[in-house]
């Protein structure tokens, strides 16, 4: 006898025999779908096999398990911080949560904020080491050097000026207003100025000849556009004790000798020589040869000679001597 109503959970099959619901033929959903149930009819007429869209995450949160053929997808909600020491190395997406990494220090340095650059995973530089400068994400940069640059003051370098201030420079460049390198320019004076050469912290100019005013014993040297006016000093002769400046011209740069030291004599063309062989005993040879301005102790100048006392004390005692010898026989 065929059936022509079923109980609740079954279904009534074409033959007219009740079968149970959810135990029709096995079916599979498109990409994309799930299965989402059987639909068996109050009346148990029919066994309906359903496929539903999978579910799209929202923004805010990320696919836990992917949607299959027999399962909807699970979501989850994105993490929203990182723990301390922590930053966002890659951030939540529709198919993975953000992933956290610990901070790493920075190099070259010297001082850190609590803040960790989002960019670099590196805690935010507060100062650098020398020669470095705080970046505009946190970290420290290299100062770059001038070129032709000797030496360099890196304390004005910074995210805006990376560069180095130049304080010395390479032979033929001088330290311009910028801080940087400019090559020496040639220079041709003309009369009444000279050349000013380029040095490491100026360049290469004519400035105004000098007027000078020597002092005695030296003598002046004028302005050529090679050189400034000067006055250059004259040379003693050696062995001069006393020298004649009126002698010190541009001619000759040794003055003329009006007197020597002890133990030189004064020759014909005012130099001091050694001592001569003509010297006269008990003579301090510091004139002409063979003649004494001045005498040596135990002696006397007498004209041009120095005499010795003890001689002439004997000539006076016998010639004394002698005459009271004469008289006396007389």
């Amino acid at each position: 006898m065929k059936c022509s109503t079923c109980s609740s959970g079954y279904y009534l099959k074409a033959t007219g025999d009740c079968a149970a619901c959810g135990n029709s033929v096995s079916y599979s959903c498109s990409l994309g779908y799930y299965k989402s149930g059987s639909k068996c009819l109050g009346n148990g007429t029919s066994d309906t096999q359903t496929c539903s869209p999978c579910y799209v995450c929202p923004n805010g949160q990320y696919v836990q398990n992917n949607c299959s053929d027999s399962a909807n997808t699970m979501c989850a909600t994105c993490s929203s911080t990182c723990l301390d020491g922590e930053y966002v190395q890659t951030a939540c997406s529709a198919s993975a949560d953000m992933v956290c990494t610990p901070c790493t220090e920075p190099s070259n340095c010297a001082t850190t904020n609590s803040t960790c650059s989002p960019t670099t995973g590196k805690w935010m530089c507060s100062t650098c080491d020398p020669a470095f400068f705080v970046n505009n994400n946190g970290g420290c940069t290299a100062c770059t050097s001038p070129p032709n640059c000797d030496a360099t003051d890196y304390s004005t370098c910074s995210a805006s000026t990376p560069e180095k201030k130049c304080t010395s420079c390479k032979t033929g460049f001088f330290v311009n207003d910028e801080g940087r390198c400019s090559a020496c320019s040639v220079v041709e004076c003309s009369s009444g100025s000279y050349y000013v050469p380029c040095t490491s912290h100026a360049n290469a100019a004519c400035a105004v000849c000098d007027i000078v005013e020597c002092y005695p014993g030296s003598y002046y040297v004028p302005c050529t556009p090679h050189a400034n006016a000067n006055c250059t000093e004259c040379t003693r002769s050696p062995n001069c004790l006393l020298s004649d400046t009126s002698t010190c011209t541009s001619a000759t740069s040794v003055m003329e000798c009006l007197s020597c030291m002890p133990g030189y004599f004064l020759n014909s063309v005012g130099e001091c020589s050694d001592i001569p062989e003509v010297c006269p005993d008990g003579c301090v040879c510091n004139s002409y040869p063979g003649v004494c301005n001045s005498c040596q102790e135990g002696y006397f100048l007498s004209g041009t000679v120095c005499q010795s006392m003890f001689s002439f004390l004997s000539f006076l005692f016998f010639s004394f001597l002698f005459s009271f010898l004469f008289f006396s026989f007389l």
